[in-house]
């Protein structure tokens, strides 16, 4: 498929960015090669995002500015398209998941508290659910693939937590899968 002839295009939809995932143990380079592959694709005219979904958000100090931890998808705008020899930009963007959680549960709370009245789900606090376990890894991989759908950028640079969490992260979707369909097969969800 050539690029900008995909089905999201067809349908008048913003292209959805590349993703790149940088992956590895503690302390190997990681936000180092993520930055650095951020700023080469920048310069190579690409509008770039890099994104830290490690909770030591180290994605600032590499690159030199200041990428403050937060729950909104609003980045840092690191170099800009005057700045960069082929027309790219640059943002940054170090992800709060506990934000992201007590978002999401405000929004889903008063909707659980509609739907079931007599339940105490209503009075849980957001910090309550980051016990859950990869609770905030998949709310850092949905916000990573709603940023990746925005039409916004190219090219989506994920500087992930150390392999054990990132694992985590990237497996979810299918562990949850595996659950759902234990739980309510789907040949119960078709019928």
């Amino acid at each position: 498929m050539e690029p900008g002839n995909t089905p999201a295009a067809d349908a008048g939809l913003p292209a959805r960015a590349r993703i790149g995932f940088f992956v590895g143990k503690g302390g190997v380079g990681k936000s180092t090669l993520a930055s650095a592959t951020a700023v080469a694709a920048a310069l190579a005219g690409e509008r770039v995002l890099a994104v830290s979904t490690d909770q030591a958000h180290s994605l600032g100090d590499v690159l030199g500015v200041p990428v403050p931890p937060t729950g909104s998808p609003e980045p840092v705008r690191i170099l800009t398209e005057e700045g960069s020899a082929g027309g790219g930009h640059l943002d940054a963007l170090a992800l709060d998941t506990l934000a992201l959680l007590e978002t999401r549960w405000r929004d889903i709370a008063p909707v659980i508290a509609g739907s079931l009245p007599e339940s105490d789900l209503k009075d849980i606090a957001p910090e309550e659910l980051s016990a859950i376990p990869g609770i905030q890894e998949v709310l850092g991989l949905h916000q990573v693939a709603r940023l990746a759908d925005s039409g916004d950028w190219d090219y989506v640079v994920v500087d992930c937590a150390s392999t054990a969490d990132a694992m985590r992260m990237l497996t979810l979707p299918a562990a949850f899968g595996m659950y759902l369909e234990r739980a309510w097969p789907r040949h119960r969800r078709l019928s």
